[in-house]
């Protein structure tokens, strides 16, 4: 199990999908393009 993160936004949570169309607006339009990978 994993999940992503852009900045704030979890683009992919520890039982879904990675959301790449979040992923690209997230990295699109927010300040911050910190990606965080958090493994369980």
């Amino acid at each position: 199990f994993y999940t992503a993160k852009v900045g704030s936004k979890v683009v992919k949570a520890s039982d879904g999908t990675l959301d790449v169309a979040a992923t690209a607006a997230a990295c699109n339009n927010a300040t911050s393009n910190t990606l965080v990978f958090t493994s369980i």
